[in-house]
């Protein structure tokens, strides 16, 4: 039999292993799969695939990891509607690549086994609640409840919350508001409408302007929501705005409502009565689709359109608070149904440029050079900005950027005297934004029906003496032109069109020399973006500034900034030190690129990133003012940050708890949000011996995660007398709580106990590192002490030049830190600190493992001749560091 908890003899020593550890309640059997399948109770919007329900439907291989997929999809297409799918086999990790295709094909969450991770089927009997049967996840070697694994289908937002979450190893219900993050705004959803939304979210890109996008269903005149836990429900206009008010941060002075209008009139008009609530409550303009219509995203510019019954696009309705009595629309609907400020686009035109629609840095820099393009009769060249997210958009007469739709291209074309010729979209794409262009400039080739080109990636445009253009690529192709062609499969697209389809105003013309010449009117014309190393005498590139987004906040900025930091250590290592560039790709982790989505397989829960709690942690139901021990005296500190060595900061309710522990110091009050704060009472189980020390020391009872600290923030903050009392403070400004990082175990100031340790797991435990140091020959130079409690190594072998020394060191345990991936790790986290210092080091070696570290080989410098290598006796690396490392 597949299961490996449904045989007779296995059932028995689990029900004998469950007394002897004492864990199990009264009244609970094992049971076979068998007995669990016909006995099992129908769980919401979640549908079971086990073998023994279609032992040869589905192909099954109970000792291999193949699985027919396709079969698999149909068994479920036959019997779910709108639900998640749960694989009730053993090792279930090995069918993944089944568990990727169903998760895609279904659009869907499908939960599977992790490896080693078995199924307990179980009979639990109470006296009042009578007989259930569940099922429960282990580890096979320890018997330990352990956490299902998901697999989403690959464009899911990672944003996405699960339907189900781990809970002791079984799944059950999340808990909470059925919500999904949009770009800018937050989507309401039920089960029914769940996919629908998520899809909704998975198109969605940012807007450039200052709406607050919200989405949510219209149903007998009211709003829709709904609950993890249980039904839905129907809200007024009312109390739906404090729905709204209380979910986002930030609410905009106009509100986008994406729904779709009800087809009954009297429905319609109770909507029409409750959304003027929403805009009175939330004193707000509040913009909806006109009545009979609805809202979806428009395809490539990835924002949302209103549209009518029929499909085509309509106006936003716009529903002003009655409050503001002066009240003015600051925006209107476009030609493709989008909301967007009032206002013109700021659009020129030159006689072989006709349509110029690009940040005003970029047109003061390149107006000569629009200026020497010869008019073509069977091409039609235009310029468009480049959004900050790759998308192709145009500028408005205020410095607005809005990403370009087709209808709005088209009006903007015709005006600019465009009759239908092949476009040619003189915008640059730098790599980063490569895909993003061409996926926005491939859905304006379907809607306007006509091929467009542009420069291929990294050439070089300059215009010939006769005032063509003329492209030449980074390995010498003199035609380096991308196209995107109409009816055209994608696969036919791109560089190889141009050898059968290139216009013939981009082919060279007879007697012009392979190597574009530029006008000398604009041979000392500034650069945009110029290549380094390229002498800008050299090189007219013509690329499009990318404009930032108007109201882009710090804090996204800094995410990315630290979400780049494995990319920037390569860059880093080759600026500041030369000598590392060979071992610069080493420090680099593996990150999916940009613009590719892969199918995800993560674990269940929350995201406390607290990794000895479990994935479900008892949290306070609602909002909560705790009080924090801070031995700081500043009152205003640059966003609160209090120094701890964990992902974590302790708290408690009872301040004179905390003042008979803590004498002397200053408590802060912090008001928590609602599922911010987490019980430690309830899982002293899952502490660290050094937690509970601290707890039985100070008195804590609540742990503020660092990953949930954004809602936190300090209300008060108050002195101690000493002796057990609390005395009035200074007044504080308001402020978020962070942390810095101080006081870890591995001694490194600056980053927490959590860090991720080198070599990995599947590499060995002695593998090599590297660490370059000052020095001649014969190292006469004394050598450098361990700056800031820590020696940089590296992972890949560097570069020998003269004046440095080379020391293989080796490692007796798993002690190093690994800097990218520790920083990807706290990537987007409230930290106050000096998280930068660490930007373009690889791995860290702190002077509490010095004794771990020893030293195997020396390579040095001779004359400009190839190194010589010294093999050492495994030296420790302190003594080395002290003494001149003997020659052989």
């Amino acid at each position: 039999m597949f299961s490996r908890r449904s045989t007779p003899s296995r059932t028995g020593d689990a029900r004998q292993r469950s007394k002897s550890r004492g864990t199990q309640v009264a009244g609970c059997d094992d049971v076979t799969i068998e007995e669990y399948l016909a006995h099992r109770p129908a769980i919401s919007h979640l549908f079971d695939l086990a073998p023994q329900l279609d032992p040869a439907g589905t192909g099954w291989d109970p000792e291999g990891s193949q699985l027919d997929a396709s079969r698999l999809v149909a068994v479920a297409r036959r019997n779910s509607r709108h639900t998640d799918i749960r694989l009730l086999v053993d090792d279930g990790e090995r069918y993944l690549a089944a568990a990727i295709h169903l998760a895609e094909s279904m659009w869907c969450d499908v939960y599977i086994t992790p490896r080693s991770g078995g199924l307990r089927f179980l009979r639990e009997y109470h006296p009042v609640t009578g007989e259930s049967w569940d099922v429960a996840l282990e580890d096979m070697t320890t018997s330990e409840p352990v956490e299902w694994l998901v697999v989403r289908p690959g464009d899911m937002p990672a944003e996405t919350p699960t339907w189900f979450v781990t809970a002791r190893g079984r799944l059950r219900p999340r808990s909470g508001l059925v919500s999904v993050p949009l770009p800018g705004g937050l989507a309401f959803a039920t089960k029914a409408t769940f996919r629908d939304t998520a899809h909704l979210s998975a198109r969605m890109r940012a807007g450039t302007t200052r709406v607050t996008t919200v989405a949510v269903n219209a149903d007998q005149g009211r709003f829709e929501i709904s609950r993890f836990e249980d039904s839905g429900s129907l809200l007024g206009g009312v109390e739906f705005a404090t729905l709204v008010a209380a979910s986002l941060d930030v609410v905009h002075p106009d509100v986008q409502l994406a729904l779709t209008w009800p087809t009954d009139a009297e429905a319609c008009n109770a909507l029409d009565a409750e959304l003027m609530r929403v805009a009175d409550a939330l004193n707000r303009t509040v913009w909806v689709p006109k009545p009979a219509g609805g809202a979806h995203v428009l395809l490539g510019c990835g924002e949302l359109a209103a549209v009518d019954e029929v499909g085509s696009p309509a106006e936003w309705l716009a529903y002003p608070s009655r409050l503001d009595t002066g009240w003015e629309p600051h925006h209107g609907t476009d030609a493709d149904g989008r909301l967007v400020p009032a206002g013109e686009v700021a659009v020129v035109s030159f006689p072989g440029v006709p349509l110029v629609s690009v940040p005003a840095a970029q047109l003061e820099g390149l107006g000569t050079w629009y200026e020497s393009v010869a008019p073509s009769d069977s091409l039609f060249a235009i310029d468009l900005a480049l959004l900050a997210d790759g998308r192709l958009g145009v500028c408005r007469e205020d410095g607005i950027p809005l990403a370009i739709g087709p209808r709005h291209l088209r009006t903007l074309l015709r005006d600019a005297g465009w009759s239908g010729q092949e476009l040619l979209l003189l915008t640059q794409p730098p790599a980063q934004y490569w895909d993003a262009a061409l996926e926005h400039a491939g859905q304006l080739v379907d809607d306007l029906k006509v091929d467009i080109w542009l420069p291929a990636l990294g050439a070089e445009v300059s215009v010939r003496p006769d005032g063509t253009l003329a492209a030449e690529g980074p390995d010498g192709t003199e035609l380096a032109w991308h196209g995107l062609l109409y009816a055209v499969p994608d696969e036919l697209s791109g560089p190889d069109a141009a050898a059968s389809a290139l216009p013939a105003a981009l082919a060279r013309p007879p007697g012009q020399p392979a190597v574009p010449a530029l006008p000398p009117q604009v041979a000392h014309m500034p650069q945009v973006a110029t290549t380094p190393h390229v002498a800008p005498a050299a090189r007219m590139a013509l690329e499009s500034e990318a404009v930032e987004l108007e109201f882009e906040a710090p804090a996204e900025v800094l995410a990315l900034a630290a979400g780049a930091v494995a990319s920037a250590a390569p860059a880093a290592a080759a600026t500041e030190e030369p000598e590392l560039a060979s071992s610069a790709p080493a420090a680099q982790p593996a990150v999916e690129p940009v613009g590719v989505v892969l199918p995800r397989v993560a674990k269940l829960g929350g995201t406390h990133a607290v990794p000895w709690l479990p994935t479900s942690p008892v949290v306070n139901a609602r909002p909560v003012e705790l009080y924090l021990w801070t031995s700081l005296a500043q009152d205003h500190i640059e966003n609160w940050g209090l120094p701890s060595p964990d992902l974590f900061l302790l708290a408690c309710q009872d301040p004179l708890r905390l003042a008979d522990r803590q004498p002397t110091g200053y408590l802060l009050r912090v008001s928590v949000p609602a599922q911010a704060a987490i019980d430690l009472l309830e899982h002293s189980q899952h502490m660290p011996a050094k937690v509970q020390q601290r707890l039985s020391e100070t008195g804590h009872t609540h742990m503020l995660p660092l990953a949930w600290l954004s809602g936190v923030t300090v209300t008060a903050r108050f002195n101690l007398d000493g002796v057990g009392g609390i005395v009035p403070g200074s007044d504080v400004d308001h402020g978020a709580l962070a942390i810095c990082f101080e006081g870890a175990e591995h001694g490194v100031t600056g980053l927490p106990n959590e860090v991720v340790n080198w070599p990995g797991r599947r590499q060995r435990d002695d593998a090599p590192s590297y660490l370059m140091l000052p020095g001649g020959p014969d190292f006469a130079e004394p050598r450098p002490r361990v700056p800031s409690g820590y020696i940089a190594l590296h992972r890949r072998r560097p570069k020998i030049e003269d004046g440095y020394r080379l020391l293989e060191v080796r490692l007796r345990q798993r002690c190093v830190i690994d800097v990218p991936a520790t920083l990807d790790k706290l990537n987007g986290l409230p930290i106050v600190g000096r998280l930068h210092d660490f930007v373009g080091l690889d791995l860290l070696l702190s002077e509490q493992q010095l004794g771990s570290a020893y030293v195997t080989k020396a390579w040095r410098s001779s004359d400009g001749k190839r190194p010589i290598v010294d093999k050492l006796d495994g030296e420790p690396l302190a003594t080395a560091l002290a003494f001149p490392v003997p020659s052989r």
